[in-house]
Order: C-alpha cells, then sequence, then structure tokens
C-alpha cells in the first residue's frame, strides 16, 4: 500500500474570488468515503470563466475541475480502478483539483489509455471540453451509432475553439455533414471536412451546404451570444418530419447569465417549434473512457489545441495562471498547473 503524508498543500481562492485572493494552505488529507478515489495529482487545467461561477458566496473555495493523475488509495466498495492507476477526471464541481492530494468520485474517473499515458499534461486537458461534445451529440442529440441517409448537418458556433474542434472530430466519425464558424479556415478543418462560414453568417452560406438545402439538424453554439441564437433558428431544419436541435453550452456571467440565457433560448426556440436544450456538463467517467479511443488518431488537433501555458504548482504559479485565464487578449488553448 502506498503511503501518503496525513497534510497536503491546496489553492484556495478567498472572496472576492480573484486571481489576488488566491493562497496556497495546508489541509488535511480526508479520509475516503466507499465510492472516492485519493489521486496524487500530476496536473491541473484550468476553466475559462470558473471565477463567475463563485458569484453570491462567501466562504473560501478550493478551485480546479480537471485533473490528471495516479491512484494512490481506493474506497472499499470500488472495483473499477486500483492504486498506481493513471486517471483523468471532470471533478462533479466538488473543485479542488488544484492539491496535492485530491479527492474524486470513482464515478468522474477514466483510466488513461496508453498513447496518452506519457503526456499526463496534455490528459488533464481533455475532461471538460471533450464530455461536452460528447454529451452535446450523443446524449442530448441522441445521434445513432451508425450514420444516416441522408446525412444529418451539424452547425457548430466557435468550430476552431476547445468544445467546437471536439464536437467537429465526433461530427467527423459520426458521419454527419459539418459546418462551422471560425474566423478563418484552418488545415485541421479542412482535414475534418468542415464547411467553414463567417460569424455573421446568412441563409445563403448556409443551407445549400445541407440536405436537399432544408437547413441544419444540429446547432451547437459554444459561444454564448443572443446574435447567435436568432441568426441559428434563420438556419435550422423547421420541417414537420424533422427533429431539430438547438444545443448551446453554458455562457458567462455566473449564476444570472446562466439563467438570463436559459430564458432566451427557451422563448425563442418556442416561437420556432424547435427542441432547444442548456447543456451543462456533467461528470461521466465511463462515458469519457469509451470515447478516449476516438482520439488516438487525432492526437495531433488535440495538441494543436491543448496549451496557452503551463505553470508549476505555487502560490505564485497559481495566481499567475488564473491572471493569464482571465485576460481578454490571449490566444486559445488550456492553462495547465503541473505538479510533477
Amino acid at each position: 500500500m502506498t503511503s501518503t503524508p496525513s497534510t497536503a498543500l491546496a489553492a484556495v481562492i478567498h472572496p472576492p474570488y480573484s486571481p489576488a485572493t488566491i493562497k496556497v494552505e495546508s489541509f488535511p488529507i480526508p479520509d475516503l468515503k466507499p465510492t472516492t478515489l485519493l489521486i496524487k495529482t500530476h496536473s491541473a487545467t484550468l476553466t475559462a470563466g470558473e471565477l463567475g461561477w463563485f458569484d453570491g458566496m462567501t466562504d473560501p473555495i478550493r478551485p480546479g475541475y480537471e485533473i490528471s493523475g495516479t491512484v494512490v488509495k481506493v474506497g472499499t466498495e470500488i472495483t473499477r480502478f486500483k492504486e498506481g492507476d493513471k486517471i483523468i477526471a471532470l471533478t462533479n464541481y466538488r473543485g479542488g483539483s488544484l492539491a496535492e492530494y485530491a479527492v474524486v468520485d470513482d464515478f468522474a474517473a477514466a483510466h488513461v489509455p496508453k498513447y496518452l499515458q506519457k503526456d499526463l499534461s496534455l490528459a488533464s486537458t481533455i475532461p471538460m471540453n471533450y464530455l461536452t461534445a460528447l454529451q452535446a451529440l450523443q446524449s442530448h442529440a441522441q445521434l445513432p451509432t451508425t450514420p444516416k441517409n441522408p446525412k444529418p448537418t451539424i452547425l457548430i458556433h466557435g468550430v476552431s475553439g476547445g468544445v467546437g474542434i471536439y464536437a467537429a472530430l465526433l461530427s467527423h466519425h459520426y458521419g454527419l455533414k459539418i459546418i462551422g464558424t471560425a474566423s478563418s479556415p484552418s488545415p485541421i478543418l479542412k482535414r475534418l471536412g468542415v464547411h467553414v462560414v463567417p460569424h455573421t453568417y446568412t441563409t445563403s452560406d448556409i443551407l445549400p451546404h445541407t440536405s436537399n438545402s432544408q437547413g441544419v439538424d444540429i446547432i451547437l453554439d459554444t459561444v454564448g451570444t443572443p446574435s447567435i441564437i436568432s441568426a441559428g433558428y434563420s438556419v435550422i431544419n423547421k420541417s414537420p418530419s424533422n427533429k431539430s436541435h438547438f444545443l448551446t453550452i453554458v455562457v458567462r456571467g455566473g449564476r444570472n447569465g446562466y439563467l438570463e440565457y436559459k430564458e432566451a433560448v427557451a422563448k425563442q426556440a418556442e416561437e420556432n417549434g424547435v427542441h432547444a436544450e442548456l447543456i451543462v456538463v456533467q461528470s461521466d467517467g465511463k462515458q469519457l473512457e469509451e470515447g478516449l479511443p476516438n482520439l488516438e488518431e487525432w492526437m495531433d488537433v488535440v495538441r494543436e489545441g491543448k496549451y496557452d501555458r503551463n505553470f508549476e504548482f505555487g502560490e505564485e504559479g497559481v495566481r499567475e495562471a488564473y491572471e493569464t485565464l482571465e485576460r481578454r487578449d490571449r490566444k486559445r488553448g488550456k492553462i495547465v498547473v503541473d505538479f510533477q
């Protein structure tokens, strides 16, 4: 059995929840519940906009929601994992991945496949964005495992972003026609067969590239602005025989922004007779693990968007990581804090 210390260092954000209020403090390592794992952290990835999630709170927060590392202890009811396993996880919004040792629910964890085990920093960037794309297309749009004929068409707003590129990869895997908004086509988008249109597209940019020019069957909005809702409904397939989906991920602005956007989506969906959902990604280690083999042949796609920068764990490093995350002028890519 691996020996573990009784205490460990962890990042804590104090009100008013800004990079300047981050401290690194010592905490006792908690006893495991029957269905939790203790992970020795290799890397933790920050999530864009996460400081806004704490609006209205008053207690210190243990941040960090994506993690890679090694299992050092397992709860008494766990059979999927053993000590020494390499795992990645989205921590089910319990937070706390910015710590030397972190507790993770077993249902949230996925084994790291062999092709990723030599780059656990990269592995830590995958859970949030990839699970969001998986759940949008598998759980919400309910895509069949074999392509239909004629092929459904998906429009991905922000196709070159973190969630967007995974959605394009999965859409390619499912055999969909793919249209995506981006500032310009990239070689990777061309490889995936994405027809790129400007963010300020018109119906003439979209409809000729859909089956029978009837409109798109799925819209995945990864950008989150009211103008995108209106534009999307002008190109979606409203045929009575077709069940179209307008799917959007959570927007910026904390709880108030989420509720306002959810209301706007629901109102316009009702007016247009379209099924719409505002998606909040859920931790699901089994779904993540089952989807990881799809990435092996596309690791250059994953690596291209993986990092903005890496930082070393410590008070100065974590503060700088969050300062970089909050900068509006930074390039796209994940911010990773490495422990090993």
